[in-house]
């Protein structure tokens, strides 16, 4: 009999995080349940994997194998995540997974315009790209084009090519979709989730007036153990006119990225979901982000900052 194997495929910042931190947290009760999340190559988490198939560093039959070795005869699903999976423009490497496995693919989608500001905050909060490691929200916008796996009906077309949709799962990240996405993936992947230690959210975005300090210190160069004490440092200081907003975009930037996306997100709607509308919940309107000025930032904020952490 053919086993299950779900390729869970992010996308980024719709509660990721704590679906692969439960997964390693529990793989005893995990394989207690027939369920696999197998460590391959060494490595703990799956993150590598999209990247080394990416740069062709690992073929698609190399994966298979390396599954296989690393299976039993106890399970009968394998998960496979990493949300940098649906950053690949050819899935391939699904149709070889599919000769030895029933393959499924998961998938999460968040409003684009709330995607991006989530983004935004990710690469100033955790930055691993220079280009986008210290820029305003203007330059960031400016380079979005390179996020092209927001256009979720191309995105949703290649995996087509390889994966029949009834063997892909698409879900919408709302309050009027899903809330939970790691309850969710755990009840459609079949796993009593009361029997785990479930993750908590560990990877929330800061407010739009800390990320404005945070942005000037570029953290691109420093160790991760510094960007612990910065970020845990700046969480503690009392920012005047924060007011916990965690927006960054204007009205007007706002309505540009939602008329940009609008038909691949209506397609994706009919194609997926039988309706018109790809997200339920209504938009955020008279948005007024709030940044920190400039002059505070260097002057006051940032020689704090460094202060609190223990860095200065």
């Amino acid at each position: 009999m053919r086993k299950r194997l779900i390729v869970h495929m992010g996308v980024h910042r719709t509660g990721t995080t704590a679906i692969q931190e439960t997964l390693k947290k529990n793989r005893a009760s995990l394989l207690e349940q027939g369920v696999l999340y197998p460590r391959l190559f060494g490595e703990d988490a799956h993150i590598a994997l999209p990247g080394r198939l990416k740069r062709r560093s690992l073929s698609a039959k190399m994966l298979r194998e390396e599954i296989k070795k690393v299976d039993t005869d106890e399970t009968h699903t394998v998960i496979l995540s990493a949300e940098d999976f649906c950053t690949l423009k050819r899935f391939a490497f699904l149709r070889e997974l599919q000769k030895e496995f029933d393959v499924e693919v998961v998938l999460y989608l968040r409003r684009q315009t709330e995607w991006l500001e989530s983004w935004y905050n990710q690469h100033i909060k955790w930055p691993w790209d220079r280009r986008f490691s210290s820029v305003s929200v203007e330059n960031f916008l400016k380079k979005s084009w390179r996020f092209y796996w927001m256009d979720y009906y191309k995105l949703l077309r290649r995996i087509e090519r390889v994966v029949p949709r009834e063997y892909i799962r698409v879900k919408t990240v709302e309050a009027k979709g899903i809330t939970d996405s790691s309850e969710d993936f755990f009840a459609f992947a079949g796993i009593d989730v009361y029997r785990l230690n479930k993750a908590k959210e560990a990877n929330a975005s800061l407010t739009s007036m800390q990320i404005g300090v945070l942005r000037h210190l570029d953290l691109i160069d420093r160790d991760p153990k510094e960007r612990w004490k910065l970020i845990s440092a700046l969480k503690q200081m009392q920012l005047p006119g924060d007011d916990r907003s965690k927006i960054i975009l204007t009205d007007a930037q706002a309505e540009k990225i939602a008329k940009r996306f609008a038909r691949s997100n209506r397609l994706v709607a009919q194609h997926y979901f039988g309706r018109s509308e790809l997200f339920l919940d209504a938009e955020i309107r008279q948005r007024a982000p709030r940044f920190p000025e400039k002059k505070a930032v260097r002057e006051r904020y940032i020689p704090e900052l460094l202060k609190k952490a223990g860095l200065a």
